[in-house]
């Protein structure tokens, strides 16, 4: 080729290259990312209240929303409740587990732009444990010897004994010292404080007592795509369905939901509620169901399903794991349910007597009691729909409806129960409402030896009310404690979890659930949101709303 010809071809090269140029950015020629669109307000509504919210003690799934977006722990929860890392860039432990060295990540600022360092946590857990632990977090944190700043970026944790819950909750809300100051933060509400660290910053409490919140620029992950989002608290029903038909509202959480056909452009997804509902045997000795192998018949006759669908409760959903399903520590066990139980029976020793309809052993019948609370009818239906069902299998049990100041004391000395229906929440925050924005999963509360009421009435809100003793459960449990390598301890958890199942000393039957409904437009880099868990809030920030 001569040299002409070479000039010739460089030119058209170089008048090509600056065609593609001035026609399409390089970078867009090559790259496959979407453009997100970024603005817009995603609303959601509750049906429960939202007055006071306090980290330490959160009492509704409104305030644990609030609390998830314009705040940040130095942990938080992912979507399906494992810890990582939020404010911080890592942590190490001693090698006997009782100091943690916390280490934050650089250059964080809270929404006001003001440095937020090492000073604000030691700041935060010094404060709460000065608190008088009336919420089992803070009787948890009571594991804290010493919370201390050793530089801009370093906090150190030092506790009585290792303790792996601590990583999760470390999920609540780093308070801004330079705001508070020197003020009590007992009296703390949070839809008061406009600065935070979360990906929302609270704006403005309107008239009708909605709450909006604006993106936080300063958020460590990046300023959310949205513009902000709106809590409506104490919806009903109908107002979140009609909310839903207009476009005024994005996401409604909702207790009840029978599915209404008018709805257009809508997903929904069940959440299974931190609270669950079981059978607990008694099995102090001096009693029938202390014999493991009976209680091993009984839950062999007990189709969890079929007594969900005769007790009708729509609210509720067949349950056969002690932790949330989600959760990595849930963990079940493979039951043969069967209904012809008198072989089994005969050859535990149990003789059936056609006369009576009676098993009996040592000429000694078979008679089960059965306690629940009387006020309290989803338990009642529960209840009643088991012994319509065990009758079937020639089961006889005495249903024993009570008051609820009588069903109370069916659970302290001298133990004057067989059976019982109970429902409980392994949340954290408060004794009534169990949340899920600090959920560990562990159940140790529910089986440890300690917990194991003894004398006067306990208000404790986790009781071992079954009387659970278990050394290798303990040792199990001891050990998942012990171990802040989190796959490890999952492991273990479920090897402690599938123990006390095979022990038929509680055997799960339900959980309430809650419906979520919301907008097709919502959605993420990743495609649609999913909303099937509690934590459905995790990466909320890059949230946005499809152009149709």
């Amino acid at each position: 080729m001569g040299e002409r010809a070479r000039w010739l071809l460089v030119c058209v090269f170089v008048v090509v290259l600056s065609a593609c140029q001035f026609s399409a950015p390089f970078d867009a020629i090559f790259s496959a990312q979407p453009v997100i669109p970024r603005g817009g307000t995603v609303t959601l509504a509750f049906s429960d209240g939202l007055d006071v919210v306090q980290p330490w003690h959160v009492q509704s799934r409104a305030a644990e929303a609030f609390v998830t977006v314009t705040q940040a722990g130095l942990m938080r929860l992912d979507n399906v409740g494992v810890p990582q890392l939020e404010l911080l860039a890592g942590w190490t432990a001693a090698p006997d587990g009782t100091v943690i060295t916390a280490t934050l990540k650089p250059d964080l600022v809270w929404s006001d732009e003001q440095p937020l360092t090492s000073a604000d946590v030691a700041y935060t857990y010094a404060a709460l444990l000065t608190f008088a632990p009336t919420t089992p977090v803070l009787r948890e944190l009571s594991v804290l010897t010493a919370v201390r700043a050793v530089d801009s970026l370093t906090v150190v944790f030092t506790l009585q004994r290792p303790y792996a819950p601590l990583l999760s909750l470390w999920a609540l809300p780093i308070l801004p010292m330079h705001v508070l100051g020197t003020q009590p933060i007992e009296s703390l509400n949070l839809i008061t404080l406009s600065t935070g660290a979360g990906p929302f910053i609270f704006s403005e409490k309107d008239s009708a007592g909605s709450l909006h919140l604006n993106a936080n620029p300063q958020y460590h992950r990046g300023e959310p795509f949205l513009d902000g989002l709106v809590i409506v608290p104490e919806l009903n029903q109908k107002g979140a369905i009609d909310g839903l038909r207009t476009g005024q509202i994005g996401i409604a959480e909702l207790m009840e939901y029978s599915g209404d056909v008018s709805l257009n452009s809508v997903s929904t997804a069940s959440i299974e509620q931190n609270s669950l509902v079981a059978l607990v045997f008694n099995l102090r000795n001096e009693y029938v169901t202390a014999d493991p192998e009976l209680r091993s018949i009984v839950q062999s006759a007990i189709p969890v399903s079929e007594t969900m669908q005769l007790a009708g409760l729509t609210q509720f959903a067949a349950q056969e794991s002690l932790a949330l399903s989600a959760h990595p520590f849930a963990a079940t066990v493979t039951v043969t349910k069967t209904i012809d139980i008198q072989p089994l029976f005969a050859r535990a020793g149990w003789q059936w007597d056609e006369d009576t309809r009676q098993f009996f052993k040592d000429e000694k019948p078979l008679t089960l009691r059965l306690g629940i609370d009387s006020t309290n009818q989803s338990h009642v239906r529960i209840a009643e729909a088991l012994v319509a069902l065990w009758r079937l299998r020639g089961l006889s049990v005495e249903l024993i409806p009570m008051r609820r100041s009588q069903y109370l004391e069916q659970f302290i000395p001298p133990f004057a129960f067989d059976m019982a229906i109970v429902e409980w929440g392994n949340g954290r925050s408060d004794s009534q409402y169990a949340d899920t924005y600090i959920y560990d999963g562990s159940t140790y509360p529910l089986f440890a030896r300690d917990n194991v009421n003894t004398g006067l009435p306990d208000v404790r809100p986790t009781l071992n009310l079954s009387g659970y003793t278990d050394s290798s459960y303990e040792s199990l449990q001891i050990s998942a404690q012990s171990l802040y390598e989190y796959q490890k301890r999952t492991s273990i958890e479920r090897d402690a979890l599938i123990r006390v199942l095979q022990s038929n000393a509680v055997i799960p039957l339900a959980r309430r659930m809650h419906t979520m409904v919301w907008q097709s437009s919502i959605a993420t880099p990743k495609g649609e949101i999913n909303l099937d868990t509690p934590w459905y809030l995790w990466g909320v920030e890059q949230w946005y709303l499809a152009v149709e």
